[in-house]
């Protein structure tokens, strides 16, 4: 996020440059103003990543299971044989035709 706040700053930096310029012609403006809004961006999007990750450390940390065979992820409804779901398969082949 460094990087993203150095770029910020430094899109500022160039975009007062190039205002500075603006006595050797008009041809700089519109390059002050895209560096001074690019400059806002990099800083809004050095925020957003800053609170992004204050709320990720903020948020509780899920407990290990306290046994390792704890298969609470898996699907537990009924199990059914392959001869099962073939059947099935024939009797909505059945129903579509």
């Amino acid at each position: 996020m460094l990087m993203l706040r150095v770029t910020g700053y430094g899109a500022y930096g160039l975009g007062v440059i190039a205002l500075a310029m603006l006595s050797y012609g008009w041809v700089f403006l519109g390059a002050a103003i895209s560096l001074i809004a690019a400059g806002t961006l990099f800083l809004a999007a050095d925020k957003v990543l800053q609170v992004l990750s204050e709320i990720r450390d903020r948020m509780p940390i899920a407990k290990p299971s306290e046994h390792p065979s704890d298969d609470s992820a898996v699907f537990k409804g009924p199990v059914r044989t392959a001869a099962e779901i073939d059947a099935d398969l024939k009797r909505l082949g059945a129903v579509r035709s």
